[in-house]
């Protein structure tokens, strides 16, 4: 079992929970979730750094975040369907969960 951060501690290493509130299609195999955490607060970052996001039973990959840094209420991932572990990211509904390691870089 993979250990789930649910707590308000930002530990980047251990993967959160997060919901995504809102799925946009750019191109035909390209989606921008919207995602927010579960619980805890939205960690901070940087212009060009990526997460580990992680569908569930699929696995993870490095994904780059697309929203501003000035948006502090959600986070927003712009993925392209390249593989099994993006597909099952941009086929996520609006409530789904993914998981999310970072920060980094």
């Amino acid at each position: 079992m993979i250990p789930v951060n649910r707590g308000h501690v930002d530990v980047p290493m251990v993967p959160r929970i997060y919901r995504v509130v809102d799925k946009v299609w750019n191109l035909a195999d390209i989606a921008t979730l919207s995602v927010v955490p579960v619980s805890g607060p939205l960690p901070s970052f940087e212009p060009a750094q990526s997460s580990m996001v992680g569908a569930w039973g699929v696995g993870e990959a490095a994904i780059s975040i697309s929203s501003p840094t000035s948006v502090t209420t959600l986070d927003e991932y712009s993925i392209r369907r390249a593989g099994r572990i993006t597909s099952a990211l941009v086929d996520l509904h609006v409530g789904g969960e993914i998981m999310i390691r970072g920060p980094f870089g």
